[in-house]
């Protein structure tokens, strides 16, 4: 069961990040690349106000910071005591999204190929264009609905505690420059 979850996790995290990438939106802090160069800073400038500028602050910040994706709960699923209930009500969600995911993936791929396609024929018209686009616009929101389910689902599952101690650890680790990426955190070990 435990490797079960590993898998499903490890599946999410690499189909997570691919699907954040291919739709071009700002990215929440714990999925960014943090490899960016840093602006020059005025002496005086807290480390947080600088983060806070590099990360975008703002509503979408406000909106992360209060949910809690899969591979950030299964890698402090011992601090939290998640019960059995929980584990398979999170697994179950975990793998529906998948499923959907995936299914709109070959969709959307089609809708992408059908828009180029149209792009590339000189004779296309205004219309065909705009109905093009908007299959892949729909394939996308889809993509971004499924997340942001799934987000609200594990939050669903976890009990007022449980949200305050993720809560934590993610204020934790983004005061300490971490990314938030799934793996052995320094000094746990394999």
């Amino acid at each position: 069961m435990k490797s079960y979850l590993r898998t499903s996790g490890l599946c999410l995290t690499l189909l997570l990040p691919a699907l954040a990438s291919a739709q071009n939106e700002p990215r929440p802090p714990f999925e960014q690349n943090s490899r960016a160069p840093s602006p020059p800073h005025a002496p005086g400038d807290s480390q947080a106000e600088r983060r806070e500028q590099r990360n975008g602050g703002g509503p979408i910040n406000e909106i992360f910071d209060n949910l809690f994706p899969p591979d950030f709960v299964e890698m402090n699923q011992a601090a939290l005591s998640l019960s059995p209930d929980q584990k398979k009500q999170i697994m179950e969600a975990i793998l529906s999204s998948q499923r959907l995911l995936i299914e709109n993936r070959w969709s959307g791929s089609a809708a992408k190929d059908n828009f180029v396609k149209a792009l590339k024929n000189t004779n296309s018209d205004e219309k065909t264009l705009v109905e093009a686009h908007e299959k892949l616009l729909e394939s996308e929101a889809l993509m971004k609905r499924v997340h942001m389910n799934l987000l609200l689902r594990i939050r669903a599952i976890l009990t007022p505690a449980q949200k305050t101690i993720l809560a934590r650890i993610k204020k934790e680790l983004q005061a300490g420059g971490d990314q938030m990426r799934p793996g052995p955190r320094p000094g746990q070990g394999e």
